[in-house]
């Protein structure tokens, strides 16, 4: 990084804040077709004077284009900030709206032991509305690997398989799809069962994919079916190395002779500065969770040593 750099980060939020704010007002469904700087500040209730630099930021960043008529969305807004978009990414946005006012207790987070009351880990299963907004989020963010997590090799001579923490179901959907013989179940808080029964039953496989509640870390108990494959996907940076030692060592149980534990997890090197996309996002976890943090990889590969498992 250069002198130019530090200072363009220091101004980072700027161009975060005006995203999150105008998906937040709904404004990118209010431009759909081309619609005037005034019309906009009336239908929104605020200053025609003072829109009017929003909006040509916006147009700047390449969300709107300016015409004669108006401001209209720009293709980067209308395929992923309005309603019925094909790659929705309004949820993702708005979750990282709400983490912004976090971050700004971020002395509060490092100067104090236990939760906070607005954390995600605790909000979140209080409020079912929230706990889907959430999921909603998620399944936006992690789309794009979706094709990649169901391409993998683990799937071969497989017939069922258990996502652990499955959250919004997308994956599980994704990986029966694209196998047609295997069957599967997504265990995971009550919470997140009618989100994830809908994406079953939007994707017809109803007949071969299942959710059962089942809290990972408070469950007293886990069932006691086998599985060929058992899958651990971004969970365990929620939780202390101890509580993630557990969670691994109940999946490795679930396995059927000759299984496979997938983890799927954000990691770092042994030094937690790299990859420095991750370093940056285990303080994310930690602004947002009690206990949230990225596992390095020599935590979670002794976890799995530790459960009798040969890590590749």
């Amino acid at each position: 990084m250069n002198r130019d750099d530090v200072l363009e980060l220091a101004g980072g939020f700027c161009e975060a804040a005006l995203l999150q704010e105008a998906v937040a007002w709904g404004l990118f469904d209010l431009t759909r077709t081309a619609a005037s700087a005034a019309s906009l500040a009336r239908r929104l209730g605020l200053l025609r004077d003072k829109l009017d630099p929003v909006l040509a930021a916006l147009t700047a960043l390449g969300f709107l284009r300016r015409t004669r008529r108006g401001f209209v969305n720009a293709p980067l807004a209308a395929r992923h900030l309005v309603t019925g978009a094909a790659d929705d990414l309004r949820a993702y946005v708005l979750h990282l709206r709400h983490q912004w006012k976090l971050w700004r207790r971020l002395p509060e987070v490092l100067a104090r032991r236990g939760a906070l009351p607005q954390q995600q880990d605790r909000a979140v299963h209080r409020d079912p509305a929230r706990h889907r907004r959430f999921l909603a989020a998620m399944a936006q963010e992690s789309a794009g690997s979706l094709s990649d997590v169901s391409k993998l090799p683990d799937w071969s001579n497989c017939s069922r398989f258990l996502d652990l923490g499955g959250g919004h179901g997308r994956h599980a959907v994704a990986i029966a799809r694209r196998h047609p013989a295997l069957r599967g179940e997504v265990w995971d808080v009550p919470a997140s069962g009618p989100v994830v029964r809908a994406a079953i039953a939007k994707a017809g496989l109803e007949a071969r994919l299942a959710f059962r509640d089942l809290d990972v870390v408070r469950g007293a108990s886990w069932p006691r079916e086998r599985f060929d494959v058992v899958v651990v996907r971004h969970v365990l940076a929620n939780f202390p190395a101890p509580t993630i030692r557990r969670i691994l060592a109940r999946a490795a149980a679930r396995l059927a002779p000759g299984g496979r534990l997938l983890v799927i997890s954000p990691w770092l090197d042994a030094g937690r500065a790299t990859p420095a996309g991750n370093a940056l996002f285990a303080v994310h976890m930690m602004v947002g969770c009690e206990h949230g943090w990225v596992p390095p990889v020599p935590v979670l590969a002794a976890a799995l040593r530790g459960c009798g498992l040969c890590v590749t």
